[in-house]
Parts: structure tokens; C-alpha cells; sequence
């Protein structure tokens, strides 16, 4: 074997080794580079929606972000879990074409690098302007293969009035620390806030305690109480609640109607 074919011998296992191998992401701060859309005016209720949409792969095995689209498109402000990052077919995030098929801004907040890609995270799609994010990553260490986790902490101006929201994706319980009390913090620190996401755990779990007895509201109270989706509010009137069931994703969509 030539040296240029034991180069390249090299370069190629590199590669290979390279793309299966993830690193986390360090915490980070910053503002969204587009304008503000501020599509509506000013406003005393808005809609939150939370979903987890398994890369946009519905049930019946296929890719598909139009129908993510369809189920989300209704919603003020949305959080997204699972989202897919950069690939080799598309150089934008599943958030980011989302967000040009609704004419509304998107931030994608990636847990992992992959190859040194943004591979897959979390997003909030906003008709409101964001303002300011947060990205706080919860562990550094990987869980048992299944990836890294994170936080991101979002300023919306809701109809010129700044709403937190705080979008998340956690591991099962297990008896391991998944960072709920780390989220739990930046939560509690806000008079008015929206704390949302996949939490890997029913709402009757006993890490809910905390938040219960400090008054914080489980706007989706009404819905299905197996379900590990959700949206937890202080200092908002919750109005209502709905669900889609699952279909263009394994979750299915909840979303709630708060009154500032």
C-alpha cells in the first residue's frame, strides 16, 4: 500500500470515527439576528404549545415536517423537542423550516455536536419577537448512550410585554439527577414565566412536589394524567386546554390558552 492510499486510509477511519461521536454543548447567551416580526398587535392572550416531535417522524414511519406544520401552525409559541439539526440533505435546522413555512421566528438549541454539526436539540417557534435566549446545558456527562441534555431560557415579547418561557427535554427518572432541579431555579426565579417541554415523568411524580406547593399551575391539569408533556405556568390565568393525539409525531401536541 502506496503512502497516499494509507493517508487516506487514516483520513477515512478519522471520518468515520468523527461522525459517530457526539460532544455537548457549553452554556451560551444571545439575541435572534432577524427583526422583529411583532406579526400581531397588542394582546392580553396568547397560546402556548408543547411537542415532542420525534425528528417529524409520524407512526406511520415517515419524515414528514409539513404535518408538524399543520399541528403547530395555530399556536403563538411553541416548544419543540427532538428536533433534528444539520444533515447532509439539508443545511438548516427542522426549526428553522418550520419557521419559513409559518412566517415566524425560530430558535434552534442544539444538546449535541456531531461531527461538529449542531445534530439535534430543542426549538421554540414564536409569532412574537424573541428577544434574548439562554442555553443551559443540565448534564455533561452522556446517560447511558441516550445523549445530552439542556435547557434554553427565552424573553418573548407577548403584544410588547416580555413572557419567560423555558423549553426543556429530560431523561427518565431512574434515580439519576436529569438537571430538574437546576430548571427548577431558573423557573422559580420569575414572577411570570412558562416552563414547558418533555419531562419523561407524569405529572402525579414526586419531583413535581416542589413546584406544586409554590403555587405554580399545571395548565394541563385536564388533560391526560400519564402523559410526560407539559405546561407549567405562574402568574398566568390558564383559559383552556387542548390535545392532538399522536400521528405526524409518537407524542402527542398539548397547547393552553393563558391570560397575561
Amino acid at each position: 500500500m502506496g503512502p497516499v492510499l494509507v493517508i487516506m486510509f487514516v483520513v477515512l477511519v478519522a471520518l468515520i470515527f468523527v461522525s459517530r461521536w457526539c460532544w455537548p454543548l457549553p452554556p451560551q447567551v444571545g439575541t435572534l439576528k432577524t427583526p422583529a416580526l411583532l406579526i400581531k398587535g397588542e394582546a392580553t392572550v396568547f397560546t402556548v404549545g408543547t411537542f415532542n416531535i420525534h425528528r417529524a417522524r409520524g407512526l406511520d414511519g415517515r419524515k414528514d415536517l409539513a404535518r408538524v406544520a399543520q399541528v403547530v401552525g395555530a399556536c403563538d409559541v411553541t416548544g419543540l423537542q427532538e428536533v433534528e439539526g444539520v444533515t447532509l440533505f439539508h443545511r438548516q435546522s427542522q426549526a428553522e423550516r418550520l419557521a419559513k413555512q409559518l412566517q415566524c421566528e425560530a430558535h434552534f438549541s442544539p444538546t449535541r455536536l456531531r461531527a461538529f454539526f449542531p445534530e439535534r436539540g430543542n426549538a421554540l417557534l414564536s409569532q412574537w419577537s424573541i428577544t434574548a435566549w439562554h442555553r443551559q446545558p443540565l448534564v455533561r456527562a452522556r446517560l447511558r448512550g441516550k445523549g445530552y441534555r439542556n435547557f434554553t431560557e427565552y424573553t418573548v415579547q407577548v403584544g410588547g410585554q416580555p413572557v419567560v418561557v423555558i423549553n426543556t427535554h429530560l431523561s427518565k427518572p431512574e434515580g439519576q439527577d436529569t438537571g430538574l432541579e437546576q430548571i427548577v431555579a431558573a423557573f422559580m426565579r420569575h414572577e411570570r414565566a412558562v416552563l414547558m417541554g418533555d419531562f419523561n415523568r407524569p405529572p402525579g411524580h414526586e419531583s413535581f412536589a416542589r413546584l406544586y406547593d409554590a403555587g405554580v399551575i399545571d395548565a394541563l391539569s385536564s388533560e391526560d394524567n400519564q402523559r410526560v408533556d407539559h405546561i407549567l405556568v405562574r402568574g398566568f390565568q390558564v383559559l383552556s386546554s387542548w390535545t392532538l393525539p399522536p400521528g405526524p409525531s409518537d407524542h402527542p401536541f398539548f397547547a393552553v390558552r393563558l391570560s397575561l
